[in-house]
């Protein structure tokens, strides 16, 4: 980052949104609620004019005129459309300041520099507000999706404090709490708490749709831990398809990381199956030819857990031993605090819903 304005940053009072779909629409709302002047403009003509029916905001008939004289542009496409159209508006204004809402930092911050003229590098400022719905389109929008939200806002290399500073303000702004965050280390978090989350959601519904195709009414008998579970799946799957692509292998180690404590909260159950490595079927893809493979044939059963005696009853025969016969006995009271320290830390876990270190206790 560069060197930027040591005074106190300009409000924004003109701000122009380029793609007015739910998000779009709802960044202008917000904008035009906090008393900003706000054009937008949408490649889609017609989702410009009903956007822009909600009022709040004028529409533009292109890119160039909803950014002409404004302090910021808030680019709000799809994720593949975003770097062309951040450097279109870098390149259609002299001091604007410019970001986006895409889901992905990195590798969008990346082709930005490539696309733009170095020169316009240092008024561009990524970003991504967390929020938004797995509804489409600007007649969902609304500018309280904006309301108390983290705002990730990512700086480039070239970002220069002065657009930095405007930024963050106007976020506060329109209700929203900036966050700085480096963009790879964003990519990575957001891998876990927001992507994976979208997998999950449509994988079991997909399951759900597939498995039980025959029963039409399974989705009379679903309960509010399915819906929740599933509302994901409703999301715009372009959409989604392009963020999962872009951001696929922050994606792929978060997933494996679920995976192995998924195996490792299934490893006491009993009636488990699995299927190794060496027992996956390995088909050849014929389009062709029709799949005769029965993918479920090679599970195998896990063994049985060993069944173990009371661990309480061996203590109580070793103490006894100890007392009586003055027997080795290594629970001592240290040893019983650790235990009510990880039953108190189990607790806590619990009711925070997050891992919790264990310390060592002080003597």
């Amino acid at each position: 980052m560069t060197a930027g304005a040591a005074s106190a940053p300009r409000s924004i009072e003109r701000v122009a949104v380029v793609g007015t779909g739910l998000m779009g629409t709802s960044v202008a709302l917000a904008a035009a609620r906090a008393g900003a002047t706000v054009t937008g403009w949408d490649v889609d003509p017609s989702t410009t004019a009903r956007a822009a029916a909600f009022g709040g905001f004028t529409g533009a008939g292109t890119l160039g005129r909803a950014v002409e004289g404004a302090e910021l542009v808030v680019v709000c496409t799809p994720i593949t459309m975003i770097a062309d159209s951040v450097a279109a508006a870098l390149s259609a204004t002299t001091d604007a300041i410019v970001t986006e809402v895409g889901s992905i930092m990195d590798p969008v911050a990346r082709e930005v520099a490539e696309r733009a003229d170095q020169a316009d590098l240092r008024r561009f400022v990524p970003g991504h507000p967390m929020g938004g719905s797995e509804r489409s389109g600007p007649e969902h929008a609304s500018p309280s999706v904006l309301d108390g939200i983290v705002w990730v806002v990512t700086p480039a290399e070239r970002s220069d404090d002065a657009s930095i500073a405007r930024l963050e303000g106007w976020v506060s702004r329109v209700g929203a709490r900036p966050i700085r965050m480096d963009a790879e280390r964003h990519d990575r978090l957001v891998a876990m708490v927001s992507h994976l989350p979208q997998v999950a959601s449509t994988a079991l519904m997909g399951l759900a749709a597939s498995e039980e195709a025959g029963e039409p009414e399974i989705l009379l008998l679903a309960a509010g831990g399915f819906r929740d579970l599933t509302r994901l799946a409703a999301s715009n799957p372009h959409l989604w398809s392009d963020i999962l692509l872009a951001n696929g292998a922050a994606i792929g180690r978060a997933s494996f990381t679920d995976f192995r404590i998924f195996c490792s909260a299934v490893a006491g159950l009993t009636g488990c199956t699995i299927q190794p490595r060496a027992a996956t079927p390995k088909p050849v893809w014929n389009p062709d030819i029709a799949q005769t493979i029965d993918f479920f044939d090679t599970w195998q059963d896990v063994p049985e857990n060993r069944v173990f005696d009371n661990a309480f009853k061996v203590e109580w025969e070793l103490f006894l031993k100890h007392v009586v016969a003055g027997g080795p006995f290594q629970w001592n009271l240290r040893e019983g605090a650790k235990g009510v320290q990880l039953a108190e830390l189990g607790l806590r876990s619990w009711r925070e819903r997050r891992w919790i270190d264990v310390p060592p206790l002080e003597s």
